[in-house]
């Protein structure tokens, strides 16, 4: 087996990647990460990061040799990076040579040794979080004070939410416009949401519950008479003696 003090001191691996192929396999690997703005951001930083230090090293970049790269994440680690940066850092790396066509080195038995070693002297634990069950979170449900505007709010939330299966991003968008009523349920229309880039037309249709306690439709019923409007948006932020508001319910408020 190679000496793994060896990797930490690459070599050099010949005639640079020219400047403005650098730059546009940056830009590449913005448009394959489109719809993630912080990812776009993070992933560009990482691969800009890593192309300058293939740079000062003499070193090629794309396609980067196992020893360019195993030199790059070691010394990230020196650096006392946290696990989750370096494996971000990978990640990156991978996505330009996947967007390039290229073999990538991120895929080499030398660099998953690397990452788990480093991983163990690092001590990360991976903490696994106790289930949520279904009772759990009847139990929760029940448990809200529907008594209050703010309580009638995250009643419907929660419901509609979970028996929807909506992403946060398509609540905070959803409008009273959004929502049709029946006898047999309710149908709610989607514009845009993570899956629907394309903003083409999207429903979603949601049905009563015999438990009133549990019931999606009755609880936004409920919601929808405290807000006594017939347009705007749904769930909306509160001020803290409980007056609703017209602003738009986001992580922030």
């Amino acid at each position: 087996m190679e000496n793994p003090s060896a990797l930490a001191h690459p070599l050099p691996a010949g005639a640079q990647v020219p400047a403005h192929l650098v730059d546009s396999t940056s830009r590449y690997v913005e448009s394959g990460l489109r719809g993630a703005a912080n990812t776009i951001r993070a992933y560009a930083g990482d691969w800009q990061r890593f192309t300058t230090w293939c740079q000062l090293h003499q070193l090629d970049s794309l396609p980067a040799p196992v020893e360019a790269l195993a030199g790059f994440l070691t010394e990230l680690a020196d650096a006392g990076k946290k696990v989750t940066t370096i494996q971000r850092h990978t990640a990156a790396i991978a996505k330009a040579h996947e967007l390039a066509g290229l073999d990538s080195p991120t895929t080499d038995k030398k660099i998953k040794v690397l990452l788990k070693g480093i991983a163990r002297e690092k001590k990360t634990r991976i903490k696994q979080a106790a289930a949520f069950t279904l009772a759990i979170f009847k139990r929760t449900i029940k448990g809200i004070d529907v008594s209050t505007p703010t309580g009638l709010r995250n009643w419907a939330l929660l419901l509609l939410g979970f028996t929807g299966a909506f992403r946060r991003s398509e609540l905070e968008a959803l409008n009273i416009e959004h929502l049709a009523f029946d006898e047999e349920g309710l149908v709610v229309s989607l514009d845009q949401s993570k899956t629907n880039q394309l903003g083409q037309a999207e429903e979603k249709a949601i049905f009563y519950s015999p438990d009133p306690a549990l019931c999606p439709i009755r609880s936004l019923q409920a919601w929808l008479r405290v807000l006594d409007r017939t347009e705007g948006c749904v769930f909306v932020s509160l001020r803290k003696n409980q007056q609703v508001t017209t602003r738009r319910m986001t992580t922030k408020y």
